[in-house]
């Protein structure tokens, strides 16, 4: 018997069991990469944060996890880390996330305990497709364009020594083109940074955003109640 297109009923059953044993395959490959790069990540944050405390909630099936690390260094109170990785173990979907999600991300988010009184980001061009008005706030911020280390990033901010402080850290990172979106945001009094995640330049990436956090820290703690 023909089916559409002329393919045979015996063909289309052949097709099914090939994509079938395929689909199968990558499931434990994507599974097994998902898995060892939750379990390095999670281990390695741990031992660049020596937190006091942790809880940690699973994101979907081996695509993620969202972490709480309690720090109590100053006013610096705690970290949030939301690690997401790209869904390897799903063949059919895969390739659908690389065009929406397009790589493995990680966001770190610094609380502090004490209110942050200016607003500063940097935000890498082309990182939010509809673009970063439809992101940010932008009442009582100015915006300008810098060039930092022949990456093009968006500044916008209502403070420009607070800005500095950002433009300051990108140029010292191992590796700029993985940081996305990094702020100081009054609004929540946190320090927020979005990477691309790459588990080569983890360390680098973690002990400079502390740095700089606990630098703010610093800061906070001077300033008047």
């Amino acid at each position: 018997m023909s089916n559409w297109f002329g393919i045979r009923d015996i063909d289309l059953f052949i097709i099914l069991v090939v994509l079938s044993m395929v689909a199968v395959a990558q499931f434990y490959r994507g599974r097994k990469v998902n898995l060892k790069l939750i379990e390095f990540t999670a281990r390695r944050l741990e031992e660049l944060y020596k937190p006091v405390d942790k809880n940690y909630w699973w994101i979907g099936v081996y695509v993620g996890f969202r972490a709480l690390y309690k720090l109590l260094k100053g006013v610096l109170d705690r970290v949030e880390v939301t690690f997401i990785l790209l869904p390897r173990h799903s063949i059919f979907y895969f390739p659908i996330s690389l065009l929406t999600t397009r790589f493995d991300r990680i966001f770190l988010v610094y609380w502090y305990n004490k209110r942050i009184p200016r607003e500063a980001h940097l935000v890498q061009k082309g990182y939010y497709r509809r673009g970063v008005k439809r992101v940010i706030d932008m009442k009582g911020l100015r915006m300008d364009k810098r060039v930092i280390r022949g990456k093009e990033y968006y500044a916008i901010y209502n403070d420009h020594t607070l800005v500095m402080r950002l433009v300051d850290f990108l140029k010292n990172v191992e590796k700029i083109d993985l940081v996305k979106h990094i702020a100081f945001v009054p609004k929540n009094n946190t320090l927020y940074v979005a990477a691309k995640y790459d588990p080569e330049y983890l360390d680098d990436l973690v002990e400079k955003t502390l740095k700089l956090a606990l630098d703010y820290a610093v800061v906070l703690e001077k300033t008047k109640r």
